[in-house]
Protein backbone atom coordinates (compact mmCIF):
# COMPACT_ATOMS: atom_id res chain seq x y z
CA UNK A 1 0.00 0.00 0.00
CA UNK A 2 3.04 2.13 0.66
CA UNK A 3 4.43 2.00 -2.74
CA UNK A 4 0.92 3.30 -4.04
CA UNK A 5 0.96 6.38 -2.04
CA UNK A 6 4.32 6.43 -2.74
CA UNK A 7 3.22 6.99 -6.98
CA UNK A 8 0.49 8.80 -5.94
CA UNK A 9 2.48 11.32 -3.70
CA UNK A 10 5.33 11.69 -6.78
CA UNK A 11 2.83 11.54 -9.62
CA UNK A 12 4.30 8.66 -11.25
CA UNK A 13 2.39 5.61 -11.94
CA UNK A 14 3.04 2.26 -13.14
CA UNK A 15 2.04 0.81 -16.25
CA UNK A 16 -0.11 -1.59 -14.55
CA UNK A 17 -1.11 -1.91 -10.45
CA UNK A 18 -2.54 -5.74 -9.88
CA UNK A 19 -4.98 -4.88 -6.74
CA UNK A 20 -5.80 -8.23 -5.11
CA UNK A 21 -7.55 -10.11 -1.86
CA UNK A 22 -9.91 -10.50 0.26
CA UNK A 23 -10.32 -6.94 2.05
CA UNK A 24 -12.73 -5.28 -0.38
CA UNK A 25 -12.91 -2.01 1.38
CA UNK A 26 -8.83 -1.26 1.46
CA UNK A 27 -8.72 -2.60 -2.18
CA UNK A 28 -12.10 -0.75 -3.48
CA UNK A 29 -9.93 2.46 -1.92
CA UNK A 30 -6.77 2.18 -3.33
CA UNK A 31 -8.29 1.69 -6.84
CA UNK A 32 -10.28 4.97 -6.08
CA UNK A 33 -7.67 6.95 -5.01
CA UNK A 34 -5.69 5.86 -8.11
CA UNK A 35 -8.28 7.15 -10.18
CA UNK A 36 -8.45 10.25 -8.41
CA UNK A 37 -5.03 10.54 -8.58
CA UNK A 38 -4.50 10.09 -12.20
CA UNK A 39 -7.44 12.74 -12.67
CA UNK A 40 -8.29 11.69 -16.18
CA UNK A 41 -11.87 12.88 -17.61
CA UNK A 42 -14.35 10.38 -17.68
CA UNK A 43 -13.91 9.99 -21.42
CA UNK A 44 -10.63 8.28 -20.76
CA UNK A 45 -11.60 6.07 -18.06
CA UNK A 46 -12.97 2.63 -19.12
CA UNK A 47 -14.27 -0.36 -16.63
CA UNK A 48 -14.72 -3.80 -17.44
CA UNK A 49 -16.11 -6.23 -14.71
CA UNK A 50 -16.15 -10.09 -14.73
CA UNK A 51 -14.02 -12.96 -16.91
CA UNK A 52 -16.14 -13.30 -19.90
CA UNK A 53 -13.93 -9.58 -21.11
CA UNK A 54 -13.39 -9.29 -25.01
CA UNK A 55 -9.35 -8.79 -23.93
CA UNK A 56 -8.98 -7.69 -27.54
CA UNK A 57 -11.07 -4.79 -26.98
CA UNK A 58 -8.87 -3.67 -23.99
CA UNK A 59 -5.97 -4.01 -25.60
CA UNK A 60 -7.10 -1.59 -28.51
CA UNK A 61 -8.58 0.48 -26.12
CA UNK A 62 -5.30 0.59 -24.58
CA UNK A 63 -3.32 1.68 -27.32
CA UNK A 64 -5.62 4.49 -28.26
CA UNK A 65 -4.12 7.99 -26.81
CA UNK A 66 -6.04 9.76 -24.83
CA UNK A 67 -8.12 12.59 -25.46
CA UNK A 68 -7.46 15.74 -24.54
CA UNK A 69 -5.54 14.25 -21.57
CA UNK A 70 -2.16 13.08 -20.15
CA UNK A 71 -3.59 9.20 -19.71
CA UNK A 72 -5.47 6.69 -19.93
CA UNK A 73 -7.20 4.58 -17.07
CA UNK A 74 -8.41 1.14 -17.67
CA UNK A 75 -10.04 -0.44 -14.94
CA UNK A 76 -10.61 -4.68 -14.84
CA UNK A 77 -12.22 -6.22 -11.99
CA UNK A 78 -12.83 -9.48 -11.07
CA UNK A 79 -11.66 -11.09 -14.62
CA UNK A 80 -9.64 -14.11 -13.23
CA UNK A 81 -7.09 -13.07 -15.62
CA UNK A 82 -4.62 -13.50 -12.57
CA UNK A 83 -5.88 -17.15 -11.80
CA UNK A 84 -7.31 -18.69 -14.81
CA UNK A 85 -4.42 -16.62 -16.61
CA UNK A 86 -4.31 -15.10 -19.89
CA UNK A 87 -2.07 -15.27 -22.50
CA UNK A 88 -2.93 -12.35 -24.71
CA UNK A 89 -2.60 -9.40 -21.50
CA UNK A 90 0.46 -11.36 -19.92
CA UNK A 91 2.41 -11.20 -23.51
CA UNK A 92 0.64 -7.32 -23.64
CA UNK A 93 1.62 -5.99 -20.11
CA UNK A 94 5.33 -5.08 -20.72
CA UNK A 95 4.23 -2.94 -23.81
CA UNK A 96 1.37 -0.99 -22.55
CA UNK A 97 2.15 2.79 -23.63
CA UNK A 98 3.39 5.10 -20.87
CA UNK A 99 -0.53 6.95 -21.52
CA UNK A 100 -1.94 4.46 -19.86
CA UNK A 101 -2.55 2.80 -16.76
CA UNK A 102 -4.38 -0.29 -15.99
CA UNK A 103 -5.81 -1.21 -12.90
CA UNK A 104 -6.79 -4.61 -11.75
CA UNK A 105 -8.80 -5.61 -8.82
CA UNK A 106 -9.12 -9.28 -7.93
CA UNK A 107 -10.16 -11.40 -5.46
CA UNK A 108 -8.45 -14.54 -6.30
CA UNK A 109 -4.90 -14.35 -7.87
CA UNK A 110 -2.48 -17.13 -8.37
CA UNK A 111 1.28 -15.74 -8.33
CA UNK A 112 2.44 -18.77 -10.76
CA UNK A 113 0.41 -17.61 -13.67
CA UNK A 114 1.51 -15.39 -16.57
CA UNK A 115 -0.45 -12.31 -15.74
CA UNK A 116 0.72 -12.35 -12.24
CA UNK A 117 4.35 -11.79 -12.58
CA UNK A 118 4.04 -9.95 -15.78
CA UNK A 119 2.22 -7.87 -13.72
CA UNK A 120 4.63 -8.16 -10.85
CA UNK A 121 7.49 -7.34 -13.27
CA UNK A 122 6.32 -4.59 -15.16
CA UNK A 123 4.23 -2.48 -12.48
CA UNK A 124 2.88 -3.33 -8.72
CA UNK A 125 0.96 -6.30 -7.59
CA UNK A 126 -0.32 -5.41 -4.02
CA UNK A 127 -2.31 -8.18 -1.27
CA UNK A 128 -5.01 -6.67 0.55
CA UNK A 129 -5.47 -9.05 3.25
CA UNK A 130 -8.46 -9.76 5.91
CA UNK A 131 -7.58 -7.60 9.03
CA UNK A 132 -6.62 -8.84 11.68
CA UNK A 133 -8.58 -7.85 15.58
CA UNK A 134 -6.10 -5.68 16.49
CA UNK A 135 -5.21 -3.19 13.31
CA UNK A 136 -9.14 -3.14 12.93
CA UNK A 137 -9.73 -2.35 16.33
CA UNK A 138 -6.87 1.28 15.79
CA UNK A 139 -8.72 1.65 12.37
CA UNK A 140 -12.25 1.77 14.36
CA UNK A 141 -10.97 4.05 16.71
CA UNK A 142 -9.29 6.87 14.15
CA UNK A 143 -12.15 6.66 11.93
CA UNK A 144 -14.27 7.24 15.76
CA UNK A 145 -11.46 9.90 16.10
CA UNK A 146 -12.10 11.66 12.75
CA UNK A 147 -15.53 12.36 13.99
CA UNK A 148 -14.30 12.97 17.63
CA UNK A 149 -16.29 10.65 18.95
CA UNK A 150 -15.08 8.48 21.42
CA UNK A 151 -15.77 4.72 21.25
CA UNK A 152 -15.46 2.11 24.53
CA UNK A 153 -13.75 -0.60 24.35
CA UNK A 154 -16.60 -2.96 24.92
CA UNK A 155 -18.32 -1.31 21.95
CA UNK A 156 -15.72 -2.01 19.42
CA UNK A 157 -15.14 -5.47 20.58
CA UNK A 158 -19.70 -5.63 19.80
CA UNK A 159 -18.58 -4.21 16.60
CA UNK A 160 -16.52 -6.84 15.32
CA UNK A 161 -18.44 -9.43 16.71
CA UNK A 162 -21.11 -8.21 14.79
CA UNK A 163 -19.31 -7.61 11.29
CA UNK A 164 -16.30 -10.18 11.76
CA UNK A 165 -13.78 -8.80 9.70
CA UNK A 166 -15.33 -6.71 6.59
CA UNK A 167 -14.23 -3.46 6.95
CA UNK A 168 -17.04 -2.42 3.94
CA UNK A 169 -19.39 -3.76 6.50
CA UNK A 170 -17.53 -2.13 9.32
CA UNK A 171 -17.54 1.27 7.24
CA UNK A 172 -20.92 1.22 6.81
CA UNK A 173 -22.12 0.38 10.65
CA UNK A 174 -19.89 3.07 11.94
CA UNK A 175 -22.03 5.97 9.53
CA UNK A 176 -24.55 4.56 11.31
CA UNK A 177 -23.38 4.74 15.07
CA UNK A 178 -21.98 8.77 13.73
CA UNK A 179 -25.50 9.27 12.68
CA UNK A 180 -27.24 7.75 16.04
CA UNK A 181 -25.17 9.50 18.10
CA UNK A 182 -25.47 13.11 16.76
CA UNK A 183 -24.83 15.62 19.38
CA UNK A 184 -22.49 13.33 22.05
CA UNK A 185 -19.18 12.08 21.84
CA UNK A 186 -19.28 8.68 23.61
CA UNK A 187 -20.65 5.52 21.75
CA UNK A 188 -21.27 2.63 23.98
CA UNK A 189 -21.89 -1.17 23.53
CA UNK A 190 -26.02 -0.43 23.66
CA UNK A 191 -25.29 2.09 20.55
CA UNK A 192 -24.11 -0.74 18.64
CA UNK A 193 -26.37 -3.14 20.17
CA UNK A 194 -29.01 -0.82 19.10
CA UNK A 195 -28.33 0.10 15.54
CA UNK A 196 -25.87 -2.63 14.35
CA UNK A 197 -27.11 -5.30 12.07
CA UNK A 198 -25.98 -8.51 12.81
CA UNK A 199 -24.15 -10.36 10.06
CA UNK A 200 -25.17 -13.77 9.46
CA UNK A 201 -21.69 -15.10 10.47
CA UNK A 202 -22.42 -13.73 14.15
CA UNK A 203 -25.88 -15.54 14.19
CA UNK A 204 -24.19 -18.96 13.22
CA UNK A 205 -21.96 -18.35 16.08
CA UNK A 206 -25.19 -17.76 18.24
CA UNK A 207 -27.68 -20.13 17.36
CA UNK A 208 -23.80 -22.51 18.57
CA UNK A 209 -23.99 -20.84 21.32
CA UNK A 210 -27.78 -21.60 21.78
CA UNK A 211 -27.24 -25.16 20.87
CA UNK A 212 -24.05 -25.73 23.30
CA UNK A 213 -25.74 -24.68 26.32
CA UNK A 214 -29.32 -26.59 25.23
CA UNK A 215 -31.60 -23.63 24.57
CA UNK A 216 -33.21 -25.28 21.73
CA UNK A 217 -36.40 -23.30 21.69
CA UNK A 218 -33.85 -20.04 20.92
CA UNK A 219 -31.49 -21.66 18.75
CA UNK A 220 -35.18 -22.11 17.07
CA UNK A 221 -36.33 -18.95 17.10
CA UNK A 222 -32.82 -17.38 15.87
CA UNK A 223 -33.21 -20.05 12.88
CA UNK A 224 -36.78 -18.40 11.81
CA UNK A 225 -35.47 -15.43 11.93
CA UNK A 226 -32.49 -15.89 9.94
CA UNK A 227 -35.65 -17.39 7.37
CA UNK A 228 -37.56 -14.36 7.41
CA UNK A 229 -34.32 -12.03 6.72
CA UNK A 230 -34.41 -15.05 3.05
CA UNK A 231 -31.27 -15.76 4.26
CA UNK A 232 -30.94 -19.67 2.30
CA UNK A 233 -31.36 -22.53 4.35
CA UNK A 234 -28.14 -24.83 2.91
CA UNK A 235 -25.96 -21.26 3.15
CA UNK A 236 -27.20 -21.62 7.36
CA UNK A 237 -26.34 -25.57 7.53
CA UNK A 238 -23.44 -25.17 5.10
CA UNK A 239 -21.81 -22.39 8.00
CA UNK A 240 -23.16 -24.55 10.95
CA UNK A 241 -20.77 -27.63 9.19
CA UNK A 242 -18.05 -24.86 8.80
CA UNK A 243 -18.34 -23.84 12.20
CA UNK A 244 -18.29 -27.17 13.97
CA UNK A 245 -15.51 -28.23 12.07
CA UNK A 246 -13.37 -24.50 13.33
CA UNK A 247 -14.70 -25.64 16.70
CA UNK A 248 -13.61 -29.23 16.49
CA UNK A 249 -9.53 -28.04 15.54
CA UNK A 250 -9.71 -25.70 18.05
CA UNK A 251 -10.55 -28.39 20.77
CA UNK A 252 -8.07 -31.08 19.47
CA UNK A 253 -5.01 -28.08 19.12
CA UNK A 254 -5.93 -26.92 22.57
CA UNK A 255 -5.93 -30.45 24.00
CA UNK A 256 -2.81 -30.61 22.41
CA UNK A 257 -1.17 -28.20 24.72
CA UNK A 258 -1.32 -25.19 22.23
CA UNK A 259 -2.28 -21.84 23.55
CA UNK A 260 -5.50 -19.19 22.17
CA UNK A 261 -2.47 -17.09 20.73
CA UNK A 262 -0.86 -20.21 18.78
CA UNK A 263 -4.01 -21.53 17.92
CA UNK A 264 -5.40 -17.70 16.39
CA UNK A 265 -2.08 -17.59 14.00
CA UNK A 266 -2.41 -21.45 13.11
CA UNK A 267 -5.94 -21.11 11.83
CA UNK A 268 -6.03 -18.04 10.77
CA UNK A 269 -8.40 -16.43 13.03
CA UNK A 270 -9.29 -12.93 13.10
CA UNK A 271 -8.59 -12.50 16.86
CA UNK A 272 -7.75 -13.98 20.38
CA UNK A 273 -11.93 -13.78 21.43
CA UNK A 274 -12.82 -16.10 18.85
CA UNK A 275 -10.54 -18.50 19.79
CA UNK A 276 -11.90 -17.95 23.77
CA UNK A 277 -15.38 -18.45 22.71
CA UNK A 278 -15.11 -21.33 20.30
CA UNK A 279 -13.00 -23.20 23.30
CA UNK A 280 -16.11 -22.83 25.54
CA UNK A 281 -18.26 -24.21 23.26
CA UNK A 282 -16.51 -26.79 22.47
CA UNK A 283 -15.76 -27.65 25.84
CA UNK A 284 -19.72 -28.85 26.06
CA UNK A 285 -19.47 -31.71 23.64
CA UNK A 286 -16.77 -34.26 23.60
CA UNK A 287 -14.25 -34.79 20.16
CA UNK A 288 -16.60 -37.52 19.13
CA UNK A 289 -19.92 -35.60 19.51
CA UNK A 290 -17.83 -32.49 17.45
CA UNK A 291 -17.20 -35.35 14.25
CA UNK A 292 -20.38 -36.56 14.75
CA UNK A 293 -21.60 -32.91 14.04
CA UNK A 294 -19.86 -32.80 11.22
CA UNK A 295 -20.88 -35.95 9.22
CA UNK A 296 -24.48 -35.54 10.21
CA UNK A 297 -24.04 -32.26 8.11
CA UNK A 298 -23.15 -33.89 5.12
CA UNK A 299 -25.97 -36.71 5.30
CA UNK A 300 -28.64 -33.61 6.02
CA UNK A 301 -26.96 -31.74 3.17
CA UNK A 302 -27.08 -34.87 0.98
CA UNK A 303 -30.80 -35.99 1.98
CA UNK A 304 -31.80 -32.64 0.98
CA UNK A 305 -29.80 -32.96 -2.47
CA UNK A 306 -32.06 -36.49 -3.03
CA UNK A 307 -34.78 -35.07 -2.55
CA UNK A 308 -35.66 -37.33 0.65
CA UNK A 309 -35.82 -34.07 3.15
CA UNK A 310 -37.02 -30.40 2.80
CA UNK A 311 -34.47 -27.39 3.22
CA UNK A 312 -35.94 -26.06 6.05
CA UNK A 313 -36.35 -29.12 8.13
CA UNK A 314 -32.54 -29.76 8.10
CA UNK A 315 -31.32 -27.87 9.96
CA UNK A 316 -34.18 -28.03 12.47
CA UNK A 317 -33.20 -31.57 12.78
CA UNK A 318 -29.31 -30.43 13.80
CA UNK A 319 -30.59 -28.23 16.39
CA UNK A 320 -32.82 -30.61 18.07
CA UNK A 321 -30.38 -33.41 18.19
CA UNK A 322 -27.56 -31.74 19.50
CA UNK A 323 -29.11 -29.20 21.53
CA UNK A 324 -29.54 -31.85 23.87
CA UNK A 325 -26.67 -33.43 23.97
CA UNK A 326 -25.15 -29.88 25.39
CA UNK A 327 -23.80 -30.32 28.44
Amino acid sequence: MKSIDDDIKNGTYKRIYLLYGEERYLKNRYRDKLKEAIGTSDMNVSAYHGKDINIREVIDLAETMPFLSDRRLILLEETRFAKDSCDMLADYIPSIPETTTIVMAETEVSKGSKVFKAADKAGRTVEFAKQDERTLTTWVLSRCKKEKKQITSGAVKLLLERCGTDMVCLDSELEKLFSYTYGREDIKGEDVATVCVKQTEANIFDMITFVTTGRQKAALELYYEMLAMKEPPMRIMYLLSRQFNQLLQIRMLAETGHSPKAITEMLGLRGGFVVTKCLEQSRRFSVQDLRAMLEECVALEEAVKTGKLADTMSVELLIVKYGSLAS
